[in-house]
């Protein structure tokens, strides 16, 4: 049995002043080769050195002869091997930086910018551009005279043992080196033409090994993209310069690519040395890895077990590839690797261990419907039931998944990916998770960002080559779950269209954020095909759900009264206005079984407990002048919010955070070495590092710590305010008033905002006085519900409701994420100003009543310009708005009728609900008062302020609905009031007070039919049926 042997070296760094130390390192190392080569009865064939031989290419030591003379020789005439088997490239010590012109850098810099410009200048490559290399060049020429392929940048070299031939292509990663350390990360070039010189007079080698000193990652991205698919033509890839041993195996469509980065064989006696021996069967193909480790009290090398079990991997090269091995191959790594990394993304691993860490085991099924939350007062639940995700896990159909911000979407989607990864024997489907933020540019999108998906969820142990993904496509072996989708984005949608043209057979999963417009009508959404599914907030029931599991493998707790625990969560919810998402859940969870006591007062406090219990500012190490303590840390946090949001990113790259972090403490005089913030904050989970890029763990912490530096920094806080970033930074203008609740600053600036927004459109509000809801109450519920969905506003009048630029054509790139979505400038200001009011407590009650009254009137005001655009709506525009989305047929006179009157209805209930969501907070009860007594308040206010008051359920709400219904003469607001109460009654929200609230009902139902009173019994008697159609009910009663 026929093996090949190669040793496998790196990184020696010799120089002059550093021989005594290097001589003992190179004692135990040239026993142990010894050692190792009798003891699996092996001889090497060929040392392959992957860089770094020298400290400095400056040749100020004649540092290769150093090299000769104390590794080289003595290695070789050990091994007893000839020059021409010592194959070797240069590392960036091997650049001469002094041949380094800046003029001429800044040139290439600005050149080598794709692909196609670097292959343009490797083809008329000029020797003034590798002067930095010069040198080695020269030093190869002593070892080897006859490549089979040789120019001033590569070659490629072809050994032969036992009729196998084994082909080697010496690839130069260095010399576009300039000595800047980590810094050169992402910055350096191979070029394709390079790899293509190198491999082509190898090609039909046996076995193809490649050398190069920095790993892929270490590339600009042109470059890793152009010679990533590339290096998978070979067996072997040998690298070196991150110190540390490191082994990959890469599958490829064609064969399999096995990565392996050498650790450095000195850079210092006290700190990790090592070096390996690859031992391949020439029969089976099968590789051996045998990885060593330097132990400085022993002076000897031995097994690096910290690497390997026993020292040793094993892998098997080229076996024979199909689509099933592909896939198997996959989902080992996914579930090796991805789900751990899921399950870190859990609050309950940051400050609750006895909680579940894992996702299957804490996860509660999310509350779907087919309406959005904004319409739960018009019909039930469809007849078809509620949609149930065991259902949708085990359907082969596409979803489109839509609900707000942190109601759950991602987890959703990583619970979904998790599923399909477990249960892939039988699903067979590979999962890709891709966020729309971060897919790439040019041709193939969403290919290529599956490929990325790949290798960052297998931590570069697998990739995919393209033509692999295109195959797993053709093949509809995939489910491509598609997160952050933004419907103002055509590019994004126009690419999904023709991706779903392309490969039909495979499965998509979508995610949307809603909107005001995509709650009023979901005929909105793009139409890919896809099932709408809304996402609404949790039950009770499913915090319930969600609490027991939370305490049930809880060892510190023997007892939780789950009942009193629910009673308490919901009660904070509803007490601060915080959405029952189950982020915020999981929060305050956390936060209540550290502290037992905690009364949240809103979301930003909750957000400011959470940070303390983490970062464990209450220690006693806490009080101590030499600790580091919460308010350095927060401070420091702060600052990298500031600086990601000045470079609008949610993220650092990995030098610029070393770099930031090295100067931050440089300039407040403090040492990094013992705060240890550069690791510390990825430990506590609040950061973390995913594909060289540095972010805060969750999106609101980056906001939360934004709006921290504005609260300190007022220069932050004007930039923050500007015109154009206020709509940007909603999240964090939040955070800022529920930190700071006086900042009148804050207030007075959104107030003149909002009301300038509204002036364009003031003179439409008389026309609330005649709004003009005529339902037809005799037509069915399915056919209301059928021309509802087929009511449809174009982009092109949605811009004309709010009279502003439409801003959809602005793609968002991965390094932009913030963004005002569509044309919605005044809408976003009315809802970011409802916010701040709710959060600004301590502002006088008259700036409060104030403002208060203007964020009304500003959704009155959006309700008039509604209903002028509903008013509008005609035949010839709405069949062609039909024909868009594949209806083909007219329509009749009376259903543009119907459609006008139900919008009519939809639309104020779903303002009505987004006004309670933004601005209800009993903390206002008393200004609500002031507001429904004051007599100017026209009666669609009213209706928001006393229904507002009824969604917080303050004291009195039945009194209050009681008395508006006695007073009001408007058809149009006791038609509303009608729904929104049998809505009420329906979910049992007037529970307490349910024959009250079923003489209200009918109240309302009596004057708005002008029935007469002596139905009332009758009237209350059917609705204690629950009756499910209410204007079929109102036809049978009039």
């Amino acid at each position: 049995m026929e093996k090949l042997s190669i040793l496998h070296v790196s990184d020696f760094h010799i120089e002059e002043n550093k021989l005594p130390d290097i001589q003992i390192v190179l004692d135990a190392f040239f026993t142990d080769i010894v050692k190792l080569t009798q003891e699996n009865n092996v001889s090497i064939d060929c040392v392959c050195f992957t860089g770094d031989l020298i400290q400095s290419g400056a040749q100020r030591e004649k540092q290769f002869d150093l090299a000769i003379d104390y590794f080289i020789t003595p290695l070789m005439d050990k091994l007893q091997l000839q020059e021409n088997n010592f194959i070797f490239v240069p590392g960036n010590h091997e650049v001469d930086l002094t041949q380094i012109d800046e003029i001429m850098e800044q040139g290439l810099c600005s050149r080598l910018i794709s692909k196609e410009a670097t292959n343009d200048f490797l083809d008329h490559l000029q020797s003034k551009y590798l002067t930095r290399i010069s040198h080695f060049n020269e030093f190869t020429q002593l070892f080897h005279k006859n490549p089979i392929m040789s120019n001033t940048l590569t070659s490629a070299f072809i050994l032969e043992k036992a009729g196998i031939k084994i082909g080697f292509a010496c690839l130069n990663s260095a010399w576009r080196s300039t000595g800047a350390g980590d810094a050169e990360k992402g910055k350096l070039i191979i070029g394709e033409r390079q790899v293509d010189q190198a491999y082509n007079p190898i090609s039909e080698c046996d076995i193809k090994i490649a050398l190069m000193h920095h790993p892929l990652e270490w590339l600009m991205d042109h470059d890793k993209q152009a010679v990533g698919p590339l290096l998978a033509h070979f067996d072997l890839v040998l690298f070196g310069h991150l110190h540390n041993l490191s082994n990959q195996q890469i599958i490829t469509p064609r064969q399999n690519t096995l990565y392996c980065g050498s650790g450095a064989l000195f850079k210092g006696r006290s700190i990790y040395n090592g070096y390996s021996l690859i031992i391949i069967n020439l029969s089976s193909f099968e590789a051996t890895i045998l990885v060593r480790e330097y132990f400085d009290g022993k002076r000897s090398f031995d097994k690096a077990l910290s690497v390997a079990d026993e020292g040793r991997i094993t892998y098997q090269l080229n076996p024979k590839q199909t689509s099933v091995t592909i896939s198997l191959n996959l989902i080992t790594n996914l579930r090796e690797r991805l789900i751990p990394k899921v399950n870190k993304s859990l609050v309950s691993t940051m400050v609750d261990h006895s909680a579940p860490q894992q996702l299957e085991e804490l996860f509660v099924s999310p509350n779907l419907s087919y309406k959005s939350v904004y319409r739960k007062e018009e019909e039930q639940e469809s007849p078809k039931g509620k949609p149930k995700l065991e259902d949708i896990l085990e359907a082969n159909e596409n979803v489109m998944f839509i609900g707000k911000k942190e109601i759950g979407k991602t987890t959703l989607l990583h619970y979904i990916t998790v599923h399909y990864i477990k249960e892939f024997g039988r699903l067979f489907k590979v999962p890709f998770v891709i966020d729309l933020n971060l897919i790439p540019k040019g041709k193939n999108i969403i290919e290529k960002a599956m490929i990325d998906f790949i290798l960052r969820s297998t931590d570069h142990q697998v990739v995919l080559t393209l033509d692999q993904i295109i195959e797993l496509l053709q093949l509809g072996n995939c489910i491509i779950l598609l997160d952050n989708l933004d419907i103002s984005n055509k590019k994004q949608i126009t690419v999904i269209k023709t991706f779903i043209d392309k490969y039909p057979g495979n499965r998509l999963i979508i995610t949307v954020n809603e909107d005001i417009f995509t709650s009023v009508s979901e005929k909105y959404l793009p139409d890919f095909g896809c099932k709408k599914i809304y996402m609404l907030p949790f039950t009770r029931n499913d915090i319930r759900a969600l609490i027991t599991k939370w305490f049930n493998t809880n060892q510190s707790v023997n007892i939780v009264d789950v009942d009193q625990f629910l009673n308490k969560i919901v009660s904070h919810l509803t007490y601060i206005g915080l959405p029952r998402t189950p982020f915020i859940i999981s929060l305050l969870l956390a936060i209540c079984n550290n502290d037992q006591n905690y009364m949240p007062v809103n979301e930003s406090s909750m957000i400011e407990r959470f940070m303390e219990i983490v970062l464990e500012k209450m220690r006693l190490e806490e009080t101590k002048i030499s600790t580091y303590d919460f308010l350095n840390k927060e401070n420091f946090l702060a600052f990298l919010a500031w600086h990601m949001a000045q470079k609008d990113r949610f993220y650092l790259d990995k030098h610029e955070f070393l770099e930031l972090t090295a100067k931050y403490f440089e300039d407040i005089g403090f040492d990094l070495a013992s705060s240890k913030f550069d690791t510390l904050f990825f430990e506590k989970g609040v950061l973390a590092e995913y594909d060289d890029k540095v972010f805060f763990r969750y999106r609101c912490l980056a906001e939360y710590y934004l709006a921290k530096k504005a609260s300190t920094d007022p220069d932050v806080l004007d930039w923050i305010l500007l015109p154009e970033n206020y709509l940007r930074f909603t999240s964090e203008i939040s955070f800022l008033t529920g930190s700071n609740r006086n900042l009148i600053k804050v207030v007075e600036c959104l107030e003149k905002r909002l009301a300038s927004l509204m002036q364009n459109h003031i003179s439409l509000l008389p026309n609330l006085q005649d709004y003009g809801i005529d339902v037809d109450f005799s037509l069915s519920t399915e056919t209301i519900e059928a021309e509802l969905e087929e009511c449809i506003l174009d982009d092109e009048e949605k811009d004309k409701i709010f009279d502003y630029p439409d801003l959809s054509e602005q793609v968002n790139s991965p390094d932009a994420p913030r963004k005002v979505s569509g044309s919605n400038t005044f809408i976003s200001t009315l809802l970011l100003f409802g916010r701040v009011i709710r959060n600004s407590e301590q502002l006088s009650a008259k700036i409060k009543e104030r403002t208060l009254s203007l964020c009304i009137n500003g959704y009155c005001v959006a309700l008039a310009i509604f209903k002028q655009h509903i008013e509008n709506i005609t035949k010839e525009n709405l069949n062609a708005n039909l024909e868009q989305f594949g209806i083909n047929r007219q329509t009749k006179d009376d259903e543009i009728k119907l459609i006008k009157n139900i919008l009519k209805i939809t639309v104020p209930l779903v303002l009505q609900n987004v006004a309670s969501e933004t601005i209800g907070s009993p903390k206002l009860k008393s200004i609500f008062e002031r507001l429904i007594s004051n007599k100017d308040c026209d009666d669609f206010s009213k209706f928001i302020y006393i229904f507002l008051y009824g969604d917080l359920k303050l004291p009195g709400y039945i009194d209050k609905m009681e008395k508006f219904i006695r007073c009001t003469t408007s058809k149009d607001i006791l038609s509303l009031i009608v729904f929104k109460l049998w809505f009420y009654y329906l979910i049992g929200h007037t529970t307490p007070y349910q024959d009250k609230a079923e003489s209200l009902l009918a109240d309302a139902i009596i004057k708005v039919k002008k029935l007469h009173t002596r139905l009332k019994s009758e009237v209350i008697k059917t609705l204690r049926k629950k009756a499910i159609d209410i204007r079929g009910f109102l036809t049978a009663s009039g």
